[in-house]
């Protein structure tokens, strides 16, 4: 047998010659294009199956109940924001007194009630309570999330108001207008949560004051020498979402509720800075004069309840068309996931925008659990 030979050496590069060399560059840069056209191919078939609306050319429509989701870090399931949303108003209703506000802080180790007090909180606890109202009625995804969390007995427990009250000393009912509060974690009824917050809105008319003319009106809340505008956008809020949800009926509530709102949402107009940038944070609750410089909480509550009433009550006072974040980049992630978006180049953006509001709404349900997130996120952006 004859004797094996050894492989060939292969040459270096720049030992090759001239025309040889040019093969082996010709060779090396044709597998280059060749892994770099498969990685590519590969992730557009990625991208085509996970492609938003747009791209598959869904026509253009608002954000609705059920809209794919982009993949992010949070998923926010329809159960649980059912189940958190019912507790949330459930326990609203337990902390309001008789006459309309509400119970600001408890301790929890002993039940004490502290001594202080917030307008600006106890205005959003009233927004809080026309929020729930409107969400139990609506024909979007919150009324029928709320009413399948409770049917599912996902916040159902024995407890009811009048044993939390006589355990803790709380206050039960719904401002002594619509008897006692539903079990604690059950979902209340729109009836309840609206009774509610008519008590609260006409405290909050008896602690108010109004211009000469009867043009503006401003809110006055006992012991505060500097009034809050955040306050008074935040009882107009309340005042909007209770109407719009159609369950106040009675001609005279209604009118004294239009009314009263009117006067506030001028005052809000009247509150704008100079220059057109912002509005003052504060005023002087026996004048109304406004003062003191812009707040980024303030001014988005007034922009919030200005842009509201205007669009689901007809009252324009302002046209410019701004909300808070969390709300208006709902709306900016469907318009870039549509057709129209990716029309106009927004497609790319649809995934950033929705990863956004995804954390945003996460972070605020989670750990903060604002009333006004998890409603938002329970109509337009949870997933079964």
């Amino acid at each position: 047998m004859p004797p094996r030979r050894p492989p060939p050496r292969r040459r270096p590069l720049w030992r090759l010659s001239p025309p040889a060399r040019r093969v082996a560059v010709a060779a090396a840069v044709a597998a280059a294009a060749l892994a770099a056209t498969t990685a590519g191919g590969v992730w557009c078939w990625r991208w085509w199956r996970s492609r938003p609306a747009a791209a598959a050319g869904v026509a253009s429509a608002p954000p609705q109940e059920g809209r794919q989701r982009p993949n992010c870090q949070h998923r926010l399931s329809r159960a649980a924001l059912g189940e958190a949303a019912a507790l949330a108003v459930g326990y609203l209703l337990r902390a309001q007194l008789p006459d309309g506000p509400f119970v600001y802080e408890r301790d929890w180790r002993n039940g004490a009630v502290s001594d202080e007090d917030s307008a600006v909180r106890q205005a959003g606890a009233a927004w809080g309570l026309g929020l729930a109202t409107h969400a139990a009625t609506a024909a979007g995804g919150g009324g029928r999330a709320l009413a399948a969390a409770a049917a599912a007995g996902l916040a159902a427990s024995a407890s009811t108001a009048a044993a939390a009250a006589a355990d803790a000393g709380a206050p039960g009912g719904a401002g002594g207008t619509a008897g006692a509060a539903p079990p604690r974690g059950a979902l209340p009824a729109a009836a309840t949560t609206a009774a509610a917050a008519v008590t609260a809105l006409d405290w909050w008319a008896a602690h108010s004051a109004a211009a000469a003319d009867g043009s503006t009106r401003w809110v006055a809340f006992p012991g505060d020498g500097v009034g809050s505008l955040g306050a008074v956008a935040l009882v107009a809020l309340a005042h909007v979402e209770l109407l719009r949800s159609g369950v106040v009926t009675q001609v005279a509530t209604v009118g004294r509720l239009g009314g009263t709102l009117g006067q506030y949402l001028a005052f809000l107009v009247a509150a704008r800075q100079p220059n057109g940038v912002g509005f003052h944070s504060s005023y002087d609750p026996d004048s109304g004069v406004p003062s003191g410089d812009a707040s980024p909480y303030y001014d988005g509550e007034a922009l919030l309840a200005l842009v509201k009433a205007a669009k689901y009550l007809g009252v324009t006072h302002r046209r410019r068309n701004t909300a808070y974040a969390a709300e208006g980049l709902v709306h900016a992630y469907a318009y870039a996931a549509s057709a129209d978006g990716a029309a106009a180049g927004l497609a790319p953006r649809a995934r950033p925008i929705g990863c956004a509001v995804d954390a945003v709404l996460g972070r605020l349900t989670a750990w903060q659990h604002q009333l006004h997130a998890v409603l938002l996120a329970l109509r337009y952006w949870a997933q079964d």
